[in-house]
């Protein structure tokens, strides 16, 4: 019998990271299939329009910064389709990310109810009827985060009247405000999906539960993110190769840039290579994050424990009934 994979139970820091790890391999190609399998035009039009993002923004940079090229001279770089590009991948990106994400929740949401079954129905039931108010939860979280830079901004023009010392104090106090919006940002979005609560209850529910827990999630969710981090590394890997290769070639012989056409294809294909690659991971930074409110959840609540007490008298319930 396949042993269900357990999220509502405490765990310490090395056992987050390889739960992380261990559902994200034993469960990232049916995931990716099932996005794939509705979300078809959604990925087709993100990468595709990142493509040309890439291939028009790297002819705009050589107009910026003065590159001779007989196209930009002769006017080839046109402002309005750039325009027109820039604003169908950030459209995409936008509706990509949110299915996504979504996506992920409701395939372990699935995955719990039905104890390591998943029902692609309840999964896309979850995408589909909590899209917009996913949206609308993350426009509060940028809201509050945009209130926050500001009074951030004064805190800081305040400091720095006292000179060096000053801005050095702000730095210090301030500091640890960063560090909890990062792990908080890790963090609201699990609960708004996982607690099915409103966008301001998220907020301090979200609080609650980093009440006592704040250090140890944050060095969950820093550690966790460098490993993705350097994971990622490896996918753009390619682009950093031939840029470094191609700007040999540049230093050796400037005259070379002058064969450029419009934009650089293979920037553009190895672009779509590194993006391929930050999608999967993502992946694993929502697995790890759901991992780590199941954590925080459990130390406040019990509500594994609980359930298991719950099954345990009712089976000794049934046998007794039946003896």
């Amino acid at each position: 019998m396949k042993k269900v994979f357990e999220f509502k139970k405490q765990r310490n820091f090395d056992d987050i990271i390889e739960s992380s790890f261990r559902f994200f391999r034993l469960h990232i190609k049916k995931i990716i299939q099932i996005f794939w399998k509705y979300n078809k035009i959604t990925t087709l039009g993100l990468f595709i329009s990142y493509f040309f993002y890439n291939y028009y923004a790297f002819q705009l940079t050589n107009f910026l910064f003065g590159v001779k090229n007989k196209n930009i001279e002769s006017g080839a770089v046109d402002s309005l389709w750039l325009g027109l590009v820039n604003l169908v991948f950030v459209v995409f990106s936008f509706i990509f990310f949110v299915r996504f994400v979504l996506t992920i929740f409701g395939y372990i949401k699935s995955y719990i109810k039905n104890e390591g079954q998943i029902k692609e129905k309840e999964v896309m039931d979850l995408v589909n009827t909590k899209f917009w108010p996913f949206v609308g939860a993350s426009f509060l979280l940028v809201l509050l985060l945009i209130i926050i830079i500001v009074l951030g901004t004064l805190f800081f023009l305040g400091f720095s009247k006292m000179g060096s010392f000053g801005v050095a104090i702000a730095v210090l106090l301030f500091l640890p405000l960063v560090f909890y919006i990062i792990t908080f940002m890790n963090l609201y979005f699990q609960v708004y999906i996982f607690d099915e609560v409103s966008a301001s209850e998220a907020i301090s529910l979200t609080m609650s539960y980093l009440k006592d827990k704040f250090w140890f999630s944050f060095l969950v969710t820093f550690v966790l993110g460098i490993i993705i981090w350097l994971l990622g590394m490896v996918f753009n890997a390619p682009i950093l190769i031939y840029s470094f290769i191609k700007g040999l070639m540049l230093a050796k012989d400037p005259d070379v840039i002058n064969q450029m056409t419009q934009g650089d294809l293979f920037i553009s294909f190895f672009s779509l290579i590194s993006l391929a690659g930050e999608t999967v991971l993502k992946v694993l930074s929502v697995i790890g994050g759901v991992i780590l409110y199941y954590t925080l959840k459990e130390y406040h609540t019990n509500e594994g424990l609980l359930e298991k007490l719950e099954r345990l008298n009712a089976k000794n319930n049934n046998d007794e009934s039946q003896a």
